[in-house]
């Protein structure tokens, strides 16, 4: 049954995609032709990126689904509100009268906050020569004004106008070269078979996948341990004991495609910090993670976690070591095969949003404090209780050249900085250089400061440990300018 749907879904495609005398090399041409579309590439690092895609016979939103996985995007399927026929010949007389009569037809859903995303990515099948009509519908309902639209379409034969149609239904946007996957060309093999190409593509419009030279936090040693599949580290960041009382903190990385086996432990919160990753509950479909998430696995909940195929992956892990089971698991195979992996089905996390490429959400806008001698920004990451018994987790901005006053915290604090570079003191002690993935533990009743450096912006997460003591106590006093210009350089 699945060959003679697949045969039918190659008809339908030939016969929507029909155009004359058309290939691969058209593609290249689609960018000449028109007058906004960008040639060359964007830099893609930091940049919050969509794609939007519609599909009939499940080649393009594979297509898709890789493209958002490869590029850690967000997903957004367009639907038409009445479905098309499932079967080949009166769906193409449906999009063909559709086409004729210039139809906007209703679509299911919505982006929500579209104003968030930078690069938007137009993934369709080519129906008659062009976009399914849904398609402009959705184009068409948003301000996709100084975005980057990036076309892409799956045909049996060639492109036609497909890519030049989405560039001219976005005038106000910025465009880099699309390309078509021509499934002629490719026999009819697999979509997986034209992965490379996708590849390749996605390399010269400038997307480069996550590397290890751009996870910020230490990854620690090698992981030798058989649960794990693949380069995997580990970096011990914060050990419980009786001053701090703060649940194990680990960092974990995850190389290209390394991932975990199943397995059950404590809760635990988990902070990423860089990468695009996976996660995945048993009985749930399997998550794709980038920086800035959290998400909160509560005790003896079975899972695995990893990274995504092209991706480098790191995240904080915060947990209960001494939690015990209350009962007997029959975990009998906990692995994660490579036929497994590969054939995941993937959903989008809940993603934070962030801004100014600041690891984790904070407001848009910065706030004033008596003691603070400047700008900062202030949210909640992580409330208390939490499924690992850890304090609340504050993210704090620092603006280049913004400190605090010297304070106590009754009950300690604990600083893991994560953006920047800054600095922190402890009475009698000298300044520390602070970058990402650096730990500061400041005793109960310990007097400190901390802050920005002068050239760059500065963030670090903060608990206030032992919160059944007093938080904060705070003085007047604060560095001077020129007790400020004798710090370390950066």
């Amino acid at each position: 049954m699945k060959k003679v749907m697949t045969i039918a879904a190659m008809m339908l495609l030939y016969v929507l995609g029909l155009s004359a005398c058309t290939g691969s090399k058209k593609v290249a041409k689609v960018a000449d032709e028109s007058e906004t579309t960008k040639k060359g590439t964007i830099d893609m690092k930091g940049k919050k990126i969509l794609v939007a895609y519609f599909s009939w016979s499940g080649n393009t939103r594979e297509a898709a689904q890789y493209i958002a996985q490869k590029t850690g995007a967000d997903k957004f399927e367009i639907i038409r509100e009445k479905a098309y026929p499932t079967e080949y010949t009166p769906c193409t007389e449906d999009a063909k009268a559709e086409k004729e009569a210039g139809e906007r037809p209703a679509i299911k859903g919505r982006v929500e906050n579209m104003a968030q995303y930078d690069v938007v990515f137009v993934c369709v099948p080519v129906w008659w020569y062009t976009a399914p009509m849904p398609v402009f519908t959705f184009l068409e309902q948003y301000d996709l004004k100084d975005k980057t639209v990036i076309p892409f379409c799956t045909a049996y034969s060639g492109p036609s106008s497909t890519l030049r149609d989405i560039v001219s239904a976005t005038p106000q946007s910025n465009h880099l070269d699309g390309i078509c996957i021509v499934t002629k060309e490719m026999g009819g093999k697999d979509m997986e078979q034209k992965h490379p190409k996708i590849d390749k593509w996605l390399t010269e419009i400038g997307f480069e996948s996550v590397t290890k030279e751009q996870i910020s936090f230490p990854i620690g040693k090698r992981i030798d341990n058989p649960a794990f599949t693949g380069e995997a580290y580990l970096k011990p960041l914060i050990a419980p004991d009786s001053v701090f009382n703060f649940p194990q903190t680990n960092v974990v990385t995850f190389g290209p495609g390394a991932h975990s086996s199943w397995h059950r432990h404590g809760g635990m919160v988990v902070l990423v910090t860089d990468g695009v990753g996976l996660y995945q509950e048993e009985g749930k479909p399997a998550q794709i993670l980038r920086r800035g998430d959290v998400l909160q696995i509560p005790a003896g909940v079975r899972h695995w976690h990893g990274a995504t195929k092209d991706n480098w992956f790191s995240q904080v892990v915060i947990y209960d070591k001494d939690w015990q089971p209350s009962e007997a698991y029959n975990d009998r195979d906990n692995a994660v095969t490579d036929e497994y992996y590969n054939g995941l089905e993937l959903v989008e996390h809940a993603h934070q949003t962030t801004v100014d490429s600041l690891m984790f959400a904070a407001p848009d806008t910065t706030m004033t404090l008596p003691t603070f001698n400047g700008p900062i920004r202030l949210a909640n990451t992580v409330d208390a209780p939490n499924v690992a018994g850890a304090p609340g987790l504050h993210y704090v901005v620092f603006e280049p050249g913004v400190i605090n006053a010297w304070h106590t915290h009754p009950g300690g604090q604990i600083l893991i900085a994560t953006d920047g570079i800054g600095y922190h003191q402890i009475e009698g002690q000298p300044v520390e250089v602070l970058h990402p993935g650096d730990v500061v533990m400041c005793p109960p009743n310990v007097k400190h400061w901390h802050g920005a450096a002068p050239n760059s912006r500065f963030a670090h997460l903060a608990a206030g440990t032992n919160p059944d003591r007093p938080a904060v106590v705070w003085t007047d006093e604060i560095l001077s300018k020129e007790e400020y210009g004798k710090l370390p350089k950066e």
